[in-house]
């Protein structure tokens, strides 16, 4: 009767467990869902086009600083492992240096439409993506450096990332996305030299969080 008695209380417990793993594998799965999502995040941004800049400003030790920003998305995942998005980010004030002295301050806002392929792999999901849009840079000249390079270009995006579900709504994001364009910067110095640089290339970390719907 005890043996009984015990194997009728292990036979309880191995019920209980799996009904308490059940809803977790439900979950897993529902994290690969169909829908539509939002997120936001903070961008630090590295630049790669310092030569842009020496390329088109005859004064030595030209440098350029990197700076912070801001990101957004909302997007539609079709498939658990394909999702379409827009993306906007903005960042600001990248502070281009020449002699020692700031010349210039770089702000961008860069649009692209992103495709987003996913590894759903239960809570922890990463992904590639790739984009194309638009990068809309905005000068500020400092001296007597004529800076002339606010235009709207063609713009290209990779990135690599990993969505972390922290609840089945809620989402933590590390990503990495380079940006590729062909932005002209055009320079007048002293009214005498007439030289140009192009490319405002940069990689971008992001740190965020999202929500599902």
């Amino acid at each position: 009767m005890a043996l009984l008695t015990r194997a009728g209380l292990f036979a309880a417990v191995c019920l209980a467990a799996l009904g308490a793993l059940a809803p977790s594998a439900r979950g897993a799965d529902d994290f690969g869902r169909k829908g539509a999502y939002f997120g936001i995040g903070a961008s630090r941004a590295m630049n790669t086009f310092e030569d842009t800049f020496r390329d088109a400003i005859p004064l030595p030790e030209v440098s350029v600083s990197d700076t912070w920003g801001l990101n957004a998305r909302g997007g539609y995942r079709f498939a658990s492992w394909f999702a379409t998005e827009l993306e906007y980010e903005y960042l600001d004030r990248f502070g281009v240096r020449a002699g020692g002295v700031q010349v210039a301050t770089l702000t961008t806002h860069t649009i692209t439409e992103n495709v987003k392929f996913i590894l759903p792999a239960g809570r922890f999901q990463p992904y590639l993506l790739a984009g194309l849009g638009v990068i809309i840079p905005d000068q500020d000249s400092k001296s007597v450096v004529e800076m002339k390079g606010d235009q709207v270009a063609p713009t290209g995006k990779l990135g690599v990332g990993m969505d972390f579900y922290a609840t089945r709504n809620l989402t933590l994001n590390l990503g990495f996305e380079a940006v590729v364009n062909d932005v002209h910067i055009k320079t007048n110095t002293f009214g005498l030299v007439d030289d140009d640089g192009h490319g405002l290339n940069y990689v971008t970390m992001q740190l965020g969080f999202g929500y599902r719907f």
